[in-house]
């Protein structure tokens, strides 16, 4: 693939994946008039969690830990591994640390503001960090895949992060600037990650790819397990039914893994 089609690709990309998540959060709004929005909303959750999951473990991590692998050769430490869980814990510092001691929760709509800015930057910050992946990636194969996962996903994000921002009674106006915010920041990662490609030796973008791959998959699954998995199932409300759409984003995931 030449450089020229890279860019046309990953610019394709840019302007789909956008679209892909501003599409999710407007659902979101429209589900909002329905009788039945809170198992919607509840169903919406599960499906996405169970994308953020197959996209970090069975999408991201691995291509991650094999750009390490082709970078550093067979190493004892699991330096892949390690960096997810840094990945993670970013984002458990951000907001079980830094944002949550600056808000006063001692009120329950304030907590649930709490949450949905909360996730608006968590949500970012792993869009930012697989629109980076992408971006580093040089193979059409390879873009396809992270294209793929990130496409997969951005919707149901989208749909979520509108959710929060329905449950926590946030302003239309407001709920649309956010949901912008969120949409445009796996754009801004592919552009961070191609000029990083570009200014960078191929050695070199093969390390950083593999570094963005590991810590995304860190925070996917932060978001899948703390964020949605750890909330949806503490209401008891059709557990069985959200535990189902739950593996169902997590096996059409795997179903992506076999074709590309």
């Amino acid at each position: 693939m030449t450089l020229s089609e890279q860019y046309t690709l990953k610019f394709i990309a840019l302007l789909l994946i956008f679209a892909i998540g501003v599409g999710g959060g407007f659902a979101a709004f429209g589900a909002q008039q329905s009788e039945r929005r809170e198992i919607i909303f509840a169903q919406g959750s599960a499906f996405a969690a169970g994308i953020f999951l197959g996209a970090g473990l069975i999408h991201l991590l691995p291509d991650g830990i094999e750009a390490l692998t082709s970078s550093f050769g067979n190493m004892n430490f699991p330096l892949g591994f390690f960096i997810a869980t840094l990945g993670f814990l970013v984002v458990v510092y951000i907001e079980m640390v830094y944002l949550a001691g600056r808000h006063d929760i001692s009120e329950s709509n304030d907590e649930l503001a709490v949450t949905a800015y909360a996730l608006v930057a968590i949500l970012s910050i792993h869009s930012l960090l697989a629109g980076a992946a992408l971006g580093t990636e040089n193979t059409l194969l390879g873009s396809l895949v992270i294209f793929l996962a990130i496409a997969a996903h951005k919707a149901a994000a989208g749909f979520a992060l509108v959710v929060e921002f329905q449950r926590s009674e946030f302003a239309r106006a407001r709920s649309i600037r956010l949901l912008l915010l969120f949409a445009s920041m796996t754009p801004l990662g592919i552009l961070l990650g191609v000029g990083l490609d570009h200014l960078l030796e191929e050695s070199h973008g093969r390390l950083f790819e593999g570094i963005f791959d590991c810590l995304a998959a860190g925070t996917f699954l932060y978001i899948a397990i703390i964020e949605i998995i750890g909330k949806e199932f503490t209401a008891e409300t059709a557990s069985g039914l959200k535990f189902m759409t739950l593996c169902a984003g997590l096996g059409m995931m795997a179903f992506i893994a076999l074709f590309v």
